[in-house]
């Protein structure tokens, strides 16, 4: 059985680490730091070393859940050529990201 291994941006796969596990496809997501927006994670505007430097400053995050249309995206791809979807995530009762991916798997 062919499948596609997804994670979040929270999974902050790094460098060497992220090379290795070139296979897994990281979704990014929106993160406000003192105002601002950033994007975190694949493409995004906000680097992993810059997010935890920021928070070593003492300028604490907050996340928004990735909208089930997101997950949608990603996952239409994969389903398109066949394969199954693994997704790891956070567990739900730490963030409602888990909640989003299973909407967007229902579709």
């Amino acid at each position: 059985m062919a499948f596609q291994i997804f994670a979040d941006a929270t999974a902050d796969l790094t460098g060497s680490f992220a090379e290795e596990l070139s296979a897994v496809k990281v979704i990014p997501m929106q993160v406000e730091i003192c105002g601002r927006n950033y994007t975190y994670g694949p493409g995004g505007d906000l680097s992993i070393s810059e997010f935890y430097k920021m928070q070593r400053e003492g300028n604490f995050a907050s996340t928004s859940q990735i909208n089930p249309a997101i997950y949608a995206d990603y996952f239409r791809h994969v389903f398109l050529e066949g394969k199954d979807v693994l997704y790891l995530s956070f567990s739900s009762g730490m963030s409602a990201t888990f909640q989003s991916a299973q909407i967007a798997a229902q579709e």
